[in-house]
């Protein structure tokens, strides 16, 4: 059998036969520790192993156990007959009996262990050697401390904690902490390697034309069926055209009704003079027109998003996305409500992260469908409330985790409305 013995902060991994006499095994301990058998408690999960005459596997030890060796001499006899002693952890070391704990849950938790496998395929080999695992992990937390100016080890609470590093309440905090710097530096690694992911993405708009009238459509890969607003169609002269036979239920969070459908109305898309049939169904969202995934299927459409286009007609229809500051009303800007149409505020229906689908193509009867619009545009039409925004206790902390005070946290929340990337991305700036 296999498993691991901790000892004044040093892992003994061990290998010894099952039937091997508790006795015996505790004279093989003195050869590792200098600790006369009369001297060596072992400890299992807070219970005391006794019964010198009985195997290993008859006193409950399993492959995979963490033991506990502690040294019941006296201090000066201690000193006389025992090695010299191990030096003090360094600041910032974890002790060895926190590490073997973490790789003990680690193999005893077989999707935690799926998951770093399959991240990180070498951890395989590392995980079922004590020592090894101990190295690994040491080094990562090394380039922690020196990537973090110092890493956690420098907080008053991890130096209270390591006052008593064998109490499982303080190795579980450690570990905590352990983890928090980790996410730290993540998150300070990923902000000097991928700083546009903290920044606002603006959504995709096109220009098209409608009977005349140059409108700005919100491309969407995500909604099935291109929808236009009441509004909209009557402004462009073809709510005339509308079917109100093809009624469909949109649901989703929310359930709406659509005002119908309009079959077929030629646009043109970009600068060009081609016409191209699009049909609508007519639904009163916070986006005037959205141009769906049926259009798009139907007019072979490429978003090229390294020239910023899209393309459709097989090439032969040419429209660029709009900058945000081209955007008109638009509902999805960090900026403010006041640049966005007042069901921007509370859009409808409320929408989950799954697209729209198509309507009956049956008359007069209802079908049911999901909304034409993801989800992140609910959430960042929740963010577009300001007024007197008040940010929590969570928030703060959260920006105060990765070097920042109170008020500047505080501040910045108030000023990108609660948003905390932006806000990082703000005060990183």
């Amino acid at each position: 059998m296999r498993f691991a013995v901790v000892h004044q902060g040093d892992v003994i991994p061990v290998e010894v036969p099952d039937q091997l006499t508790l006795a015996d095994f505790k004279a093989y301990l003195e050869a590792e520790t200098s600790v006369g058998p009369q001297h060596q408690k072992l400890v299992k999960d807070g219970n005391e192993i006794n019964g010198d005459d009985k195997s290993l596997s008859e006193v409950g030890l399993v492959d995979g156990d963490m033991v506990q060796l502690l040294n019941t001499a006296a201090p000066a006899a201690t000193a006389a007959a025992s090695r010299p002693p191990a030096p003090a952890p360094r600041p910032g070391q974890v002790p060895a009996s926190i590490i073997e704990s973490q790789r003990q849950q680690i193999l005893n938790t077989p999707q935690l262990r799926e998951q770093i496998i399959r991240q990180q395929p070498e951890m395989e080999a590392v995980l079922q050697d004590p020592v090894r695992f101990r190295q690994v992990m040491e080094q990562t937390f090394a380039h922690m401390g020196q990537m973090g100016g110092g890493g956690v080890e420098n907080s008053a609470e991890y130096q209270r904690l390591m006052q008593n590093p064998d109490d499982p309440e303080s190795q579980k905090r450690i570990m905590e902490l352990i983890q928090q710097e980790a996410i730290d530096e993540n998150y300070r690694l990923a902000y000097e390697i991928t700083p546009e992911a903290f920044t606002h993405v603006n959504m995709l708009y096109i220009e098209l034309t409608i009977k005349g009238h140059k409108i700005q459509a919100f491309v969407d890969s995500g909604a099935q069926v291109t929808c236009i607003s009441p509004k909209l169609a009557q402004k462009v002269g073809i709510d005339r055209l509308i079917d109100k036979r093809m009624v469909a239920e949109i649901q989703g969070v929310g359930r709406q009704t659509s005002g119908g459908r309009i079959h077929s109305v030629p646009i043109t898309v970009g600068d060009s003079k081609i016409e191209l049939p699009c049909s609508f169904t007519v639904i009163d969202t916070n986006v005037d027109l959205l141009f769906g995934l049926d259009m798009l299927r139907r007019h072979r459409a490429i978003i090229d998003l390294e020239q910023d286009k899209l393309i459709l007609a097989n090439g032969t229809v040419e429209a660029r996305f709009l900058s945000e500051g081209e955007i008109v009303n638009n509902p999805f800007s960090p900026k403010g409500p006041d640049q966005a149409p007042a069901s921007a505020i509370n859009p409808t229906p409320a929408v989950t992260n799954t697209p729209a689908a198509t309507t009956s193509a049956q008359p007069a009867t209802k079908s049911t469908t999901t909304p034409a619009a993801p989800s992140s545009h609910a959430t960042q039409a929740s963010h577009l409330r300001r007024d007197e925004y008040t940010p929590s206790d969570a928030e703060i902390q959260q920006l105060v985790n990765i070097g920042f005070s109170p008020p500047q946290a505080r501040q910045a929340l108030i000023a990108c409305n609660g948003n905390v990337e932006l806000a990082a991305s703000m005060l990183f700036n």
